[in-house]
């Protein structure tokens, strides 16, 4: 089979094909373990010859490879790096499924709903009004722009960016719950995982919930971790910048709930 190289690069039909079907092609035509990369994209190819083929970009490590799938035949992987691809010029719909794994932290604490939620908002900021846009948009200069966003998070270096009370509304449906979501964070802090892969902008800010157990009436704070949240993205620049949010979100709970990570 040959690989995915200046000298055998197949033109691409530009024709996407799911990521997981393609992983799951690229076990079965191998036969043996093709850890540790992963299937970040896939797209049908036409070569010169009458067999389908498929080209695949894997990721490991913030290392990006290639290879070539041939549907009757096996798959080789070069580490070269990938050249550019011949695709279309026009624009094809087309969609990826990614599965990877999520940490997700509850701090158990022994203070009121009350208490938990009063510690929490002292510490961080609110930009609720839409201050963020404002700013961005009367800024002169990166150091001004930093500036006006330093002047709006809180102790802990988080604002607030939305609240939403789970309890208002649940109780006009006759449940009696205590609970509240936030979306917290701080552009200068996302820029230290956004500058490396934009995708990371999905997953921050960060969403969290502080909310009352029924079955043993213990406040809770919730969130998924975010450096496992950008693990999907296999970069290491990333992983490094949010494994520092980690610590600041956990430093925020542990001081809302009095209870340590």
């Amino acid at each position: 089979m040959p690989l995915y190289n200046s000298e055998t690069r197949p033109k691409s039909s530009g024709r996407a094909v799911s990521s997981t079907l393609a992983e799951g092609s690229l076990k079965a035509s191998t036969g043996v373990s093709w850890s540790p990369w992963r299937v970040a994209g896939a797209v049908l190819a036409q070569s010169c010859g009458p067999a389908a083929q498929v080209v695949l970009f894997l990721i490991h490590n913030g290392s990006k490879t290639g290879a070539v799938l041939d549907m009757n035949k096996s798959v080789a992987v070069t580490q070269h790096p990938l050249p550019k691809i011949d695709l279309p010029t026009h624009r094809r719909s087309s969609f990826m499924i990614d599965e990877f794994t999520v940490r997700h932290h509850e701090h158990i604490s022994a203070r009121s709903f009350d208490e938990v939620i009063a510690a929490f908002e002292a510490a961080v900021g609110s930009v609720e009004d839409g201050g963020i846009e404002d700013d961005a948009g009367a800024t002169r200069s990166l150091s001004d722009f930093e500036a006006r966003i330093r002047s709006r998070e809180g102790a802990s270096g988080f604002m607030r960016f939305l609240t939403i009370d789970h309890g208002a509304w649940l109780a006009r449906n006759g449940l009696d719950a205590k609970a509240r979501m936030y979306t917290i964070g701080n552009p200068l802090i996302a820029w230290t995982m956004i500058k490396h892969d934009l995708g990371a902008g999905l997953n921050v800010p960060v969403r969290l919930m502080i909310y009352e157990d029924a079955s043993s009436g213990t406040v809770r704070l919730a969130y998924d971790l975010p450096s496992s949240l950008m693990s999907r993205l296999g970069d290491e620049e990333v992983a490094a910048a949010a494994r520092k949010l980690d610590a600041k979100l956990g430093a925020l709970a542990e001081l809302a709930t009095g209870a340590p990570a």
